[in-house]
């Protein structure tokens, strides 16, 4: 039995970390579409980082809650189990959980506009600007040399660009869908696929669901049309903290039925 966890923000909600969307969601006061865009990010980049930044910085305040840690358990015990993620957040690595899979990019990661690919992890640092005596600071390996990259918007030793977010902008394209594409087609009857705080309105869980000839759990804080409308074996409206065991007792019984037969 493979299992497959796919999760929105609604996984990591329950560390204190806002959502998206919503009524108090990180998108409440702004126009993503217009702040977070490839076309805004090539006519005003500062605008984009300040919003990134200051998600990024927040993040040193949180903690992986019971959901992520049930992940966790389930990918040690079973080394095939797939994290796939639309969250930007490190909650899951923090957690323990290896391979994650990042569908929409790392808030922590910056990669260098001149030299796609070559990636830089800034923790919980700005990058555009900031107070005096905060400022980034990270080494890059690069073909043997390490190279000492500090200060807001530090260059590229290659090229002399700016960096970036690691994170997929509205109007790009999500190379790592694919593997989420893959990764579900290979599903069969005996797989658990389980998605965890994801509303659908980004990836269509509901109608994905229905596509999916193997048992599947959804858990979401409330019901979403875009996600409950689906073929779910299982829908637990919960927060996903208070879901977790619940989860994972149903992963254990599955388990359990495959090894009888």
């Amino acid at each position: 039995m493979r299992v497959v966890f796919f999760s929105g923000s609604g996984l990591s909600a329950d560390s204190g970390i806002p959502t998206f969307r919503g009524r108090s969601g990180l998108y409440a006061n702004i126009d993503p579409v217009e702040v977070l865009s490839d076309r805004t990010f090539r006519r005003d980049p500062g605008q984009v980082h300040a919003f990134l930044d200051g998600f990024r910085e927040s993040l040193k305040a949180y903690a992986p809650n019971p959901a992520h840690a049930l992940i966790r358990r389930w990918q040690q015990r079973h080394p095939e189990t797939m994290v796939i993620t639309m969250n930007i957040d490190d909650m899951l690595e923090r957690a323990g959980c290896v391979d994650v899979v990042h569908l929409h990019g790392e808030v922590r990661r910056m990669e260098s506009v001149g030299e796609p690919g070559l990636l830089v992890d800034i923790g919980y640092r700005r990058y555009w600007s900031g107070d005096v005596g905060q400022e980034p600071s990270a080494v890059i390996e690069i073909r043997g040399n390490r190279h000492d990259v500090s200060g807001y918007q530090f260059r590229c030793p290659l090229t002399r660009s700016l960096f970036r977010p690691d994170v997929v902008l509205f109007g790009e394209l999500a190379p790592k869908y694919q593997t989420l594409w893959s990764v579900l087609n290979d599903l069969t009857e005996d797989d658990v696929f389980v998605s965890i705080g994801a509303s659908g309105q980004v990836i269509p869980v509901g109608r994905i669901s229905t596509m999916l000839p193997c048992f599947k759990i959804l858990n979401n804080l409330e019901w979403v049309a875009e996600a409950s409308n689906g073929d779910w074996d299982k829908e637990i409206l919960a927060p996903a903290a208070g879901a977790a065991d619940e989860i994972e007792a149903l992963l254990e019984q599955r388990l359990e039925a495959g090894r009888r037969r």
